[in-house]
Parts: C-alpha cells; structure tokens; sequence
C-alpha cells in the first residue's frame, strides 16, 4: 500500500476504535436496508452477506455507495468470501464484520482494508444512514485529522471533534448552488477554505484526513447522494 494511503488508514482504524462502543447490537426482525462503501481496493472479490442462514452476493463500486440491500432477523452485519478448507469441503469464510447501530433501519457500511491482520482482512464501520439522522439538505463531516477543528458553513460555526460525526445544515434551496465552507482551529486560525454543491435533496458525506503532502494539511473524500423529492424528510 501507498505510505500515504496507510498512513490514512491508521488514522480512519483510530476512528473506528473510537466509535466501536458507539454501535450497539440489535435484533433486527423488522428489516433493515444498508449501502456500502470502499475507496481502496480490497483484497479480495465475491464477497457476500449473511441473510439467516443464506449467503447473498454483494458488489462494491470504488469510492461510491453501492446499490442497496436488504436483510432482517440479524445483530451483527458480516462479508464472507467463499473458501475451500483442508479436507476439500467448500464453505464461506468471515472476513470482516461489524455490530448494527442502535434505532435505525438504514445503515451504511464502510469497507477498510486491514492489510496486517489476515485472519479477519476487513475492518468495517456502521453509520446511521436514515433521513433523520442525516436528512436531505446537510453536510456531515467525519475528522480523522487527529485534532479538533471548526468548520464554518456559510455563517454557522460548528465545532468538529476528533474521531466523531457532526451534521450540519447546509441551508440550502431547491435550485441548489456552491456552498462556502471554512475550516479553522479552536484559536481561529483559517486551515482550509473550499466551496461544496448542496440543494435541498442532496446528501453531502465529507472525510477529513490530515495529509501527507507537505503542501496542503487535508485531504478530503466526497461522497454525494442525490436524494427523489419524495423521499424528502419532513421537518
């Protein structure tokens, strides 16, 4: 792997151990329709998920959310890779798994790769996913730079933690339009200042990352979602 790219990765796995006691197992009995996504390659293809006591293929696109599945009756969400053991028997091997979030029915998956750890190669994070917890129309920004920021979203200032989610409202219209954001320190100092799209229907994810250019302190992954106008969350 690319220094920079591990380097990234030690900083996101600090992120998931920091969130880990935040997503609490739950019986799902009445369904719950989940999206994944990766941005590096994982070390292995056909990978499936465990529905019961089936096994159901699922397919990733690279720096995008994949199509959405469905499973139910489960409190753990699990990617297997078919296997072949010692005495020629085919079966489906774990090789990475993450608890449910509390109170939701919608969730999304982030894939890691974990190139250190071959008995278990994937690392995964569950976030909540729902309308309500990150409604059309807002921002949500994950620091894995390692210090707390401020981030300024048109005239709004909100602080970001280290290691946590924070959603904003980017107040956005239906025409939609380039929305002014800023990112500081806790003293003040201006660190980073971009313009992101946003319009009323549309979900923005931001990842920070502190970089390894000497050039720039951040590096940022984007991942939009355009949300059907039926599918708007009612304030």
């Amino acid at each position: 792997m690319h220094p920079h790219r591990f380097s990234q990765l030690v900083v996101f796995l600090c992120f998931l151990s920091t969130l880990a006691v935040s997503a609490v197992a739950q019986s799902n009995e009445s369904g719950l329709k989940f999206t994944c996504l990766m941005w590096d390659d994982l070390p292995m293809e056909d990978l499936h998920y465990k529905e019961g006591k089936s096994y159901k293929p699922i397919t990733f696109r690279k720096g995008k959310r994949s199509q959405e599945y469905y499973f139910r009756n489960a409190s753990v969400f699990e990617l297997f890779v078919p296997a072949v053991n010692e005495e020629g028997e085919r079966y489906f091997k774990l090789v990475g798994s993450s608890p449910l979030v509390e109170g939701t029915q919608q969730i999304l998956f982030i894939v890691v790769p974990l190139e250190r750890k071959p008995d278990m190669p994937l690392s995964i994070l569950a976030l909540d996913d729902s309308l309500e917890g990150f409604p059309p129309g807002s921002f949500r920004f994950a620091n894995f730079t390692g210090s707390k920021l401020l981030v300024k979203v048109r005239d709004e200032v909100t602080q970001l933690e280290t290691g946590k989610i924070t959603v904003t409202d980017a107040q956005s219209s239906e025409d939609g339009g380039m929305v002014p954001v800023a990112f500081g320190s806790p003293a003040g100092e201006l660190l980073h200042f971009t313009r992101i799209y946003s319009h009323a229907r549309s979900r923005e994810m931001v990842f920070i990352l502190r970089s390894q250019d000497l050039r720039k302190k951040f590096d940022f992954k984007f991942v939009p979602q355009n949300m059907p106008k039926a599918q708007k969350f009612a304030e």
